[in-house]
């Protein structure tokens, strides 16, 4: 993650306390993956697929091949110092489509209002279900960039490329930052 993800990321809750949940500017994250190839930060790669706006993506969520590519590419922008490609204001979730939450930030006064009893499938029922019943959309913060790996369905063959050990290497370098 970037150095001061943390810090971006709570500001702009404390900021927007509008929005239900906030999610970070995550690569390896469909629907973030979806803005990055809007803004032109992530080529497309009609070869592999068409990468759709859906949580569970086909392309995004199991194609391996794409997987690496999302890595590789944001490999390539750190190499060559354009993260800000990645980078956006904000992408608000109407419609409350279900988003992958790899990482997310939220009010503690929202979960005592219901007890911070979350469903058994917490997923859907952070990002589609109690948004749509308190009327309160979510929202990613385009800001706080950072990366997950991967997905399980993606693991085994992420496991088998360099990318692991490229991401080692740069969280052992103090210079990096993204």
């Amino acid at each position: 993650m970037q150095e001061d993800f943390i810090e971006k990321i709570v500001s702009f809750r404390l900021e927007n306390p509008h929005y239900f949940v906030v999610t970070g500017n995550i690569l390896n994250n469909v629907l973030v993956d979806k803005v990055h190839e809007n803004i032109g930060a992530l080529p497309p790669r009609p070869d592999i697929g068409v990468l759709g706006a859906e949580c569970m993506d086909p392309v995004g969520w199991i194609s391996n091949e794409f997987a690496e590519h999302k890595h590789r590419n944001f490999l390539n922008l750190l190499r060559t110092d354009q993260l800000d490609r990645l980078r956006f204001d904000r992408k608000e979730l109407a419609g409350f489509p279900r988003i992958s939450i790899n990482c997310i930030c939220w009010f503690g006064s929202d979960f005592k209002s219901f007890y911070g009893e979350v469903d058994e499938d917490e997923e859907p029922w952070l990002t589609e279900v109690k948004p749509l019943e308190i009327g309160r959309i979510n929202c990613i913060c385009g800001q706080a960039l950072c990366v997950h790996f991967s997905f399980f369905t993606q693991r085994e063959h992420l496991d088998s490329t360099d990318l692991l050990q490229r991401y080692e290497e740069l969280s052992k370098q103090n210079s990096v930052t993204l």
